[in-house]
């Protein structure tokens, strides 16, 4: 069992999108930690699978700051006039970032621990597919180290029904992505424990899936 911590100035984790809004959850989720994992591990999307039976942590040190990015996007396909100019269907877009990501992955599956620090600790001897992003492609790792145990963290344990503490709220985070047709993909609510060093033990997700089908908690 291995703590990974993580720290990036931008990150941006999508539930879905829209063309007026394209929302971010409120810190790295489940299945895009799995998906940092591999990256930082070398191995490839398409052999996530070897890998399901994994269980993954998240802690969070302190809560980011999310702000929105106004842009101007090409609506369709470009539509050219010699005697008018460019026709671009210019539509605005809002896109939530987060930014000043700092917090812990807690991985337990041995073989993925050992690519994962290898990873790490000695970057040149992999043959890396592409490099490990914080949820959008054009946002980056700041830095990755290896922990066997982390700090004080506040983590995303999963909720079945319990009281929440007055000022807390739940938060939806995707735990398995389907690429190929998204039916399979899953999401879980989560609250966020009070500040402690070791994550309980309801807390840790396991990634295991048979015929597509993610094995939710009991």
């Amino acid at each position: 069992m291995r703590f990974i911590y993580f720290k990036a100035p931008f990150a941006a984790f999508r539930p879905f999108k829209s063309f007026e809004l394209s929302p971010t959850a409120d810190f790295i989720t489940h299945s895009a930690a799995y998906g940092l994992l591999l990256g930082l591990a070398g191995i490839e999307r398409e052999d996530k699978e070897k890998f399901a039976d994994a269980r993954i942590v998240i802690g969070r040190r302190h809560p980011p700051k999310k702000g929105r990015i106004f842009q101007q996007l090409i609506d369709g396909k470009r539509e050219l006039a010699h005697d008018e100019g460019g026709n671009f269907n210019l539509r605005p877009f809002w896109r939530e970032v987060l930014y000043d990501l700092e917090g812990y992955v807690g991985l337990d599956h041995p073989a993925l621990e050992e690519s994962v620090e290898k990873g790490i600790r000695h970057p040149s001897t992999l043959s890396y597919w592409g490099l490990p992003f914080m949820g959008d492609n054009n946002f980056f790792l700041e830095r990755a180290e290896i922990h066997q145990t982390p700090a004080s963290c506040r983590w995303f344990d999963v909720f079945k029904g319990e009281r929440l503490s007055r000022r807390e709220r739940l938060h939806y985070l995707s735990v398995w992505t389907d690429y190929n047709t998204g039916a399979d993909s899953r999401g879980l609510l989560f609250f966020l424990t009070e500040e402690r060093q070791s994550p309980p033990e309801t807390a840790w997700i396991s990634l295991s899936h048979s015929g597509g089908k993610l094995d939710r908690p009991d």
